[in-house]
């Protein structure tokens, strides 16, 4: 779960559509993710801060990507401990489905990142995320590599371990509506609550159903796993939303909030905590990649 990408030294668009937002490929963390950085005046912006204008247009952005590019993915945006505010306030992550796609797209449209490929050899490929190899030509074999197993397990042993510390604390759970939406907890094992709409209205366009979910795992984030009594952000999750609904073990789903394991062992259920933590454990880290 790495946190924030390192922009380019020299800012760079891929899609060119926008006036609000520009595209990058993620090269400090090589993964199958654009970063979607603000133009001005949003760029100074915390996320928190965006009227429902400047989000609204963040979904369209989103989704134009997913058209022009034809590919499928999720827009993700780091909440808490888990953002990484420098050097601009705010970023959001398109991860793509198909990391193949994005190589292909990555491969017909590198020569965009300015000064390549020489700006990828002396900026970011010093960097400790490049495992399999340093050079330009390198990126494809890092993204196809990504997670590394030994980040995987170091999180994962690290939830196991704070999880039995604590299992005898009682925690509040997290509720199981919010905001017109059902919550499903633990759904395929892993530490990630699924956002399903009480009422999925046919006449709504998908991009408002985006824009509601993404307000809607906002406002979860915040009211329940990033700020403690005093308001302090010590906590972290990704908070996901779908561009397209996604039929999650036979029900819709509009997004989803990933969080660690400790995290959602509090959160979750008293009748579902134990039996998804044996399912957490028997799985491991070769299990319980997280692409977000």
């Amino acid at each position: 779960m790495a946190r924030g990408p390192l922009r380019s030294p020299v800012p760079y668009d891929l899609l060119g559509s926008s006036d609000c937002y520009r595209l990058e490929f993620d090269l400090f963390t090589p993964r199958a993710h654009f970063v979607i950085l603000a133009k001005q005046p949003p760029g100074k912006l915390t996320f928190e801060e965006f009227n429902g204008g400047q989000r609204q247009e963040l979904v369209e952005f989103a989704s134009e990507i997913s058209k022009k590019f034809k590919i499928s993915g999720i827009l993700s945006i780091h909440r808490g401990q888990w953002f990484n505010p420098k050097p601009e306030k705010f970023h959001g992550h398109f991860c793509v489905d198909d990391v193949e796609e994005y190589v292909k797209i990555y491969e017909r449209l590198k020569t965009r990142i300015p000064n390549y490929p020489h700006s990828l050899e002396v900026v970011y490929a010093n960097k400790k995320n490049w495992l399999r190899g340093t050079r330009a030509e390198d990126y494809p074999a890092n993204v196809r590599a990504y997670p590394p197993l030994a980040t995987t397990a170091k999180y994962f042993n690290a939830d196991r371990k704070d999880i039995e510390d604590d299992r005898a604390t009682t925690s509040s759970p997290g509720p199981r509506e919010l905001d017109g939406y059902r919550l499903h907890y633990g759904l395929r094992y892993l530490p990630r609550i699924y956002f399903q709409p009480l009422v999925n209205d046919r006449n709504t366009s998908q991009v408002m159903k985006s824009l509601k979910c993404l307000n809607a795992l906002d406002h979860f984030s915040r009211r329940f796993v990033c700020q403690d009594g005093a308001g302090n952000w010590h906590r972290g999750c990704h908070i996901c939303v779908f561009l397209k609904q996604e039929n999650i073990d036979g029900t819709l789903s509009d997004g989803y909030v990933q969080l660690d394991g400790k995290m959602f062992y509090d959160l979750c259920p008293a009748d579902k905590k134990e039996s998804w933590y044996q399912v957490f454990k028997k799985k491991g880290p070769q299990e319980l990649k997280v692409m977000t």
